[in-house]
């Protein structure tokens, strides 16, 4: 540790930030770094490390990181504040990299190494902690800690006790499972493209049906019950349920190969589309002038009346008339 090594960590750090990690008699751990970044100034951390000219392997790591344009973690922040607290105290940071090893660029440790946690004493003698704005000495830092909210930042101790040692909110237990509430079987209608008008409604609800023929995985998240996760394989043979909405074809309920019964929502739209296969077909084409089985456009006068193509007429739409599954 030179002499014109700490010159210029006192050049390039704030004063007050440098007459604080000067004083510090522990280096910084997760805790108390957390705790004073906003003291410290995150801003002035990356100015400082930007102006760094010394030897230590770490920091000219960080300084050509920061030249790079990439961003520093807050352990690498850390590392950087306890390394000018060393030079600034004529301490061995233990952070300079042993001879004959090389720092790792990715990191600024040696290779296949991690980060060295440095520990706070657990017991501290008496006056070995001081407040940096009235030197009062204390026993601990988390002392210092209420004595700065309290004495220099003209607040009155709370009834209660302070948010950082109250304990974690526990999360809320998840929601039950969806339960279907009518039982719907989506075998029993063919895969299609639907319209209904529910009950206090004035506009229909458009809903498509169709069975998975070769297995794919979902790569956007959809939520309906408690189901559905992102990534999910989805195999061949399960009967998904979408609602129509302009170009958009929402993803609102399935129904698995090793299950009778749908799950989703809109059971009340689904329920209506199994009283009457076939009249929610011809609707959805009167509607949206578009074949009610394969969505092409219906451009002569007798589809357009039935709601479905010619093809799917003599294929699909008088066998569902005639009560026989598509």
């Amino acid at each position: 540790m030179s002499i014109n090594e700490k010159g210029n960590v006192e050049e390039i750090l704030p004063p007050y930030v440098a007459s604080l990690l000067e004083n510090m008699p522990a280096p910084l751990d997760d805790t108390t770094f957390i705790a004073f970044k906003p003291i410290l100034g995150e801003g002035a951390i990356l100015n400082a490390i930007k102006q760094y000219r010394g030897g230590n392997g770490f920091m000219n790591n960080l300084v050509g990181q920061l030249n790079k344009g990439r961003t520093l973690s807050d352990k690498q922040l850390r590392g950087a504040c306890n390394v000018f607290r060393s030079i600034l105290r004529g301490e061995a940071s233990v952070y300079t990299s042993k001879p004959g090893q090389p720092s790792n660029r990715a990191g600024g440790f040696g290779p296949q190494a991690s980060p060295p946690t440095v520990q706070a004493p657990t017991a501290a003698p008496t006056g070995a902690f001081k407040c940096f704005t009235c030197q009062a000495p204390f026993n601990s830092m988390q002392e210092v800690l209420d004595h700065k909210r309290i004495a220099h930042g003209n607040i009155t101790r709370p009834s209660s006790p302070p948010s950082w040692k109250q304990p974690t909110p526990q999360a809320p237990p998840p929601p039950p499972m969806f339960q279907p509430k009518y039982g719907l079987d989506l075998r029993l209608i063919p895969d299609g493209r639907y319209a209904v008008i529910e009950a206090g409604k004035t506009e229909a609800t458009y809903v498509l049906k169709r069975t998975i023929k070769r297995p794919y995985q979902r790569r956007g998240r959809y939520i309906w019950g408690a189901s559905t996760r992102w990534g999910e394989w989805i195999e061949k043979g399960r009967m998904e349920v979408r609602i129509q909405r302009g170009d958009t074809k929402e993803l609102v309920g399935e129904q698995n190969t090793a299950s009778n019964v749908y799950h989703g929502e809109h059971e009340e739209a689904v329920k209506l589309i199994m009283n009457d296969p076939a009249k929610a077909i011809a609707l959805y084409g009167l509607l949206m002038k578009s074949c009610g089985y394969c969505g092409r456009s219906l451009t002569d006068p007798l589809s357009q009346a039935r709601g479905v193509g010619p093809d799917c007429w003599e294929a699909k739409h008088i066998h569902l008339l005639n009560g026989v599954k598509v």
